[in-house]
């Protein structure tokens, strides 16, 4: 593998979906002391949803791997060291700007890393497929894209993908001075590709968190040794 990508999990959504159909008891282990709630250090399995992560994405495969993420960042003190994890926040936390804010933090570190290409996945998706950088990357060889998306079940999946860091500037821009939040809203100004993995009617390599009971669903699919 070409070490010219850096590696980026995006965690700094609000969770307010999940936080909603949690009981008190437990709450306790995922939220932030911003009161939000942290998708990624839930449990499925016997680790939680950032070490399948983790495990799935070696630190000898990129030029660097880093969590976006908002609030303290202490919280992730511990796994960062053991990880070799950077830590950063959005650009404007306070604004609550998006999925493009975590994106775009992650783009500038990963420029900053040395780094050509920029792979980022959801924090909540704990069966990534272990093949995504290989198959996105030989996708934009292909196609000569800039921007490269994961697909599945007909579904695109806008934060994880290949992005090269030449866009960065461009990001900023249409973030900052052009008020553009949504991800697709965005990426369609540029040559834009997809790798499709298919159709499934169980076990998506994508499927997300979103809710208590799709952490249910998770952890049941979890028991079946899923992948």
């Amino acid at each position: 593998m070409e070490r010219d990508c850096s590696f980026s999990i995006l965690a700094g959504g609000r969770a307010q979906r999940m936080r909603a159909g949690m009981d008190e008891g437990s709450r306790a282990s995922g939220f932030a002391s911003s009161g939000d709630l942290d998708k990624c250090l839930l449990r499925v399995g016997d680790e939680t949803i950032l070490e399948r992560i983790l495990c799935r994405f070696s630190a000898t495969d990129y030029v660097a791997r880093a969590l976006n993420a908002n609030g303290d960042l202490a919280r992730f003190s511990t796994i960062a060291r053991e990880h070799d994890l950077s830590l950063f926040c959005d650009d404007d936390p306070p604004s609550r700007m998006g999925p493009l804010a975590g994106l775009l933090a992650s783009m500038r570190w990963a420029h900053c890393s040395g780094a050509e290409w920029l792979l980022t996945v959801s924090g909540d998706c704990p069966f990534l497929p272990k093949d995504l950088y290989a198959r996105l990357r030989a996708r934009q060889r292909s196609s000569g894209a800039l921007i490269v998306c994961a697909r599945s079940n007909l579904r695109e999946h806008p934060t994880i993908g290949l992005w090269s860091t030449s866009l960065c500037a461009d990001l900023s821009s249409s973030l900052f001075s052009r008020d553009i939040r949504k991800i697709d809203r965005w990426t369609s100004g540029h040559r834009l590709a997809s790798e499709d993995w298919g159709e499934f009617s169980i076990g998506d390599p994508f499927f997300n968190v979103n809710d208590a009971s799709d952490l249910s669903r998770a952890n049941s699919l979890a028991r079946t040794n899923f992948q």
